[in-house]
């Protein structure tokens, strides 16, 4: 009986430390992207050298100049939402400039250093299914026959032959 209490007290903490160990990842991004903010709104990028990985220290330039000629047209930074995680090591922040609403994808590396950096069009985090399935109803019953099935030639074989065209007032 005490050891089955133990197993369920064990569980109990085991669960209990889930949301913190998500949350101590989010804050390890969100530490990263509070600097970005400083960095974008003052125009000061070098600050930023520090959280990057070595593949990223060296394109430094090429990030420099993609912050002021990209980023910096879109206006300071008024607010960012919570990260949404992804795996491990990236998260996503849906971003508000003043002219703009970006993504900005963050990855790091095993060391916690920017190894990849997006700004991209913020898609709305609904799900959205693959195929989308409506059952439609014609507002006819019986057996019909369509004689003119299209305006290409692709979905209809008398398209091209004038004399087998519709006028265009029989067309729907």
């Amino acid at each position: 009986m005490r050891l089955h209490r133990l197993k369920i007290v064990s569980i109990f903490l085991l669960l209990l430390s889930v949301p913190a160990f998500s949350e101590g990842r989010a804050h390890r991004f969100t530490v990263l992207m509070n600097r970005m903010v400083t960095a974008i709104n003052s125009q000061d990028f070098p600050p930023l050298r520090q959280d990057y990985s070595a593949d990223m220290l060296r394109e430094t330039e090429k990030l420099e100049a993609f912050f002021r000629k990209q980023v910096v047209p879109c206006g300071k930074i008024v607010r960012v939402e919570s990260p949404r995680l992804v795996g491990d090591n990236m998260a996503v922040f849906p971003t508000h400039f003043e002219t703009a609403f970006f993504d900005v994808k963050i990855a790091l590396n095993d060391n916690g250093k920017i190894a990849g950096l997006w700004f991209l069009p913020h898609t709305a985090d609904i799900p959205v299914p693959k195929e989308n399935f409506t059952v439609l109803h014609l507002p006819f019953q019986g057996q019909w026959l369509v004689f003119w099935g299209g305006d290409t030639l692709a979905l209809n074989h008398h398209h091209g032959n004038p004399a087998q065209n519709l006028p265009s007032i029989f067309r729907l």
